[in-house]
Formats: structure tokens, C-alpha cells, sequence
């Protein structure tokens, strides 16, 4: 399986002085099975972001 995260890391870290960000919410789903949404930023700008559960 490929490091995604770790590869866009690298990326952005060779090009770039600024550090990716990343964050994480709940975005529904019950309490025993909730679904979430996760973005990545750099310098503010949203570059991805997943739905999960």
C-alpha cells in the first residue's frame, strides 16, 4: 500500500518552506459508527481532503 500522506510530505517539504496541515471533524454518522472528513492545507490553501467511517 502506498504512503500518500508521506509522499505529499516530502512534496511539498522539497518545494516549499511551509508544513502541511492537516485537519479532522466528524461529519455524521451515529455515535457508534460515525463518518468523518479529513483536509489537508498549505499556506491556507486546501490541496485534498477524504470522507471516512
Amino acid at each position: 500500500m502506498e504512503n500518500f500522506k508521506g509522499l505529499f510530505q516530502e512534496l511539498v517539504l522539497k518545494n516549499s518552506t511551509d508544513v502541511p496541515r492537516y485537519k479532522t471533524e466528524k461529519c455524521g454518522g451515529s455515535d457508534h459508527e460515525p463518518s468523518f472528513i479529513s483536509r489537508v492545507f498549505v499556506a491556507n490553501r486546501l490541496y485534498g481532503e477524504g470522507h471516512f467511517s
